[in-house]
């Protein structure tokens, strides 16, 4: 484990980069393809279970813009379609409209190359119920890094509690969005924990960001 400056990088099931190469390779690699977009401006990027758009609004920020969100509740989907009125959007994520996004922006020249979001995190987290799998919405885990195989990005980039990772043993959620993800053809995972106060924030939440990057 890596803690520097309340940030911990790991990598749980013992594959993948070393904890000591970690930092620099997670966050380089975002970083490139940031800087490439800028290069080639048919780069974009996709959101889901996007709420008011924080991922994207950071990211887009850097270069890389949105090109398409999904997002379910009314309030936050109005917000997203006036902040990104060209954006492509998918209200439901289980009509699966968001499937017609690559011909779509194909149509537009255009490529999704990051996948972000932050699926619920209730079903095992110690201020939700915990029902975990008996929750319908823990699928979304697994669901989410399926999308990431269908849409065809090169990282896919997901928030969630620190209980994902750290009872794992219990629940088993974790282990089978690695276990998908194997399947969807990306390495395996790379953990970072950071704590919100530490990185500008007014909360001492702690939260984990799991990185899926695409087998070259």
């Amino acid at each position: 484990v890596k803690d520097a400056n309340s940030s911990q990088i790991e990598q749980p099931l013992g594959r993948g980069p070393l904890p000591s190469e970690a930092a620099e390779y997670s966050d380089s690699r975002l970083e490139n393809i940031v800087q490439q977009s800028k290069l080639h401006h048919s780069d974009a990027l996709a959101e889901v279970w996007a709420g008011v758009g924080q991922f994207s609004k950071h990211i887009a920020a850097q270069g890389l813009p949105l090109g398409a969100y999904c997002e379910w509740l009314d309030m936050e989907l109005a917000l997203m379609t006036q902040r990104h009125p060209q954006a492509l959007q998918a209200a439901d994520f289980y009509k699966f409209e968001w499937r017609q996004w690559l011909q779509q922006l194909d149509g537009r020249l255009q490529k999704l190359r990051a996948l972000v979001g932050g699926p619920v995190c209730v079903t095992v987290s110690s201020a939700g119920k915990r029902k975990r799998q008996d929750d319908p919405r823990s699928a979304q885990l697994v669901d989410t890094v399926r999308m990431a195989g269908a849409l065809q990005v090169w990282i896919c980039h997901l928030e969630n509690v620190c209980e994902l990772v750290d009872d794992d043993e219990s629940h088993g959620l974790y282990s089978g969005m690695v276990l998908e993800a194997e399947k969807q053809g990306f390495a395996p995972a790379l953990v970072e924990r950071r704590t919100h106060s530490r990185w500008g924030g007014h909360t001492h939440r702690r939260r984990i960001f799991v990185t899926f990057e695409w087998k070259e």
